[in-house]
């Protein structure tokens, strides 16, 4: 690919967190998003699907998800993991105080440990109504809470690049992420039960390799008149170019409880695309990766967390995911340097050691399956330290 970096790029950062609405007494999960929005409307009018409450002069928006026991914040971008993380604790106040408004809670976990999708319905909007048609059960069981994070990567064609070569950051964002040991009443095995629940729709999972734009747009184009999809957001990859904003969307991570460690995920991300852009000035070519060995290491990351071992290609060897974070830290450090965010990276190293949210999960778990509300209780209050 020919693609030169045009510069600026301004490199901007933004997140969206999936929120679980509960119960403060039962800790199950709760259909009340319309509740929440009803609460948090301006004029007392629901605006039009996705529904979502009116922006302020502070960025504040609450969207609606595929069922209504969750709802999403989104961030304006930001030139800063500094200004993002006051935007992201800003933006959980305002929900805190929302939710108690209305007799509710909310957490974050990339899933609820013994709520059960099928008691749960959907919510009931015109695309989201069409989807269930179309994917029936794939969609009602989808009851699944993620962290995506957006960086800003104006020309397309270099976001294409980007979206190529970071695909291997993929399972070690995942494996610090992970958040979800526990399913339906069940301890999993897994650190993200996500896995189970999130990804049984068609055009999910890692994306292919693309030699250009043009082979991008016309599998787009075939498959939009085809009536596959209605436009590239129906693309729900783990990592893609967004179709309306000009950004990199990094979409694997669980939603992640600790403040902290969603900008440290961020700082990984920008600093990530940070390097790969240089590299690119230096007229540098990513090594290419098998999307069969990023498979794996997305597999491993779900199955064993900070534990997991992954295959590293430089090396061609298994290694344990502390040495590759700590590599991967030492390479970003210049340009987190630039960035503003070395505190960051040490944070990202410090999750390795500590575990993710998942490890925190089970670490204060007494083995009883009947009584999960301590787990529920447990992330709440990750998700409430501010």
């Amino acid at each position: 690919m020919s693609d030169r970096l045009p510069l600026p790029v301004a490199l901007t950062l933004g997140v969206e967190e999936e929120f679980q609405i509960l119960c403060p007494k039962s800790w199950k999960l709760l259909p009340e998003f319309a509740a929440l929005h009803a609460e948090n409307s301006v004029d007392g009018k629901d605006s039009c699907c996705p529904i979502r409450a009116r922006r302020d002069t502070v960025g504040w928006e609450i969207k609606s998800e595929l069922h209504q026991s969750c709802c999403e914040v989104v961030t304006r971008p930001h030139r800063t993991v500094a200004q993002l993380l006051d935007e992201v604790r800003s933006n959980r106040q305002r929900l805190f105080s929302l939710a108690r408004r209305v007799g509710l809670r909310v957490g974050l976990s990339g899933t609820h440990p013994f709520s059960r999708w099928s008691d749960l319905p959907i919510t009931r909007e015109p695309r989201r109504l069409r989807s269930e048609h179309w994917f029936q059960e794939a969609h009602r069981q989808c009851l699944a809470f993620a962290l995506h994070i957006h960086v800003g990567v104006p020309d397309r064609g270099v976001a294409l690049r980007v979206m190529n070569d970071a695909r291997v950051l993929l399972p070690i964002l995942y494996a610090l992420s992970c958040s979800s040991p526990f399913l339906e009443g069940r301890e999993t095995g897994l650190m993200s039960s996500r896995l189970l629940r999130a990804f049984g729709f068609p055009r999910t999972g890692i994306p292919d390799t693309f030699h250009d734009l043009d082979e991008l747009d016309r599998l787009i184009e075939t498959m939009r008149q085809a009536g596959v999809i209605a436009d590239a957001g129906q693309l729900w990859w783990d990592l893609r170019i967004h179709h309306r904003y000009p950004t990199v969307e990094f979409r694997l991570c669980d939603a992640v409880p600790r403040i902290q460690d969603v900008a440290s995920l961020a700082a990984l991300v920008q600093a990530f695309v940070a390097d790969l852009l240089e590299s690119y000035q230096r007229g540098c070519e990513a090594l290419p990766t098998s999307r069969l060995l990023i498979c794996e290491n997305r597999w491993r990351a779900a199955r064993f967390g900070t534990k997991a071992e992954l295959f590293d290609v430089p090396t061609g060897q298994i290694l344990p995911l502390d040495s590759l974070v700590d590599r991967l830290c030492d390479r970003l450090t210049p340009q987190a340097g630039r960035l503003g965010s070395i505190d960051h990276l040490v944070q990202a190293r410090r999750m390795v050691l500590e575990g993710s949210a998942a490890q925190r999960q089970l670490a204060g778990w007494h083995g009883d399956v009947q009584n999960l509300k301590p787990i529920v209780r447990h992330y709440v209050a990750e998700t409430e330290a501010l």
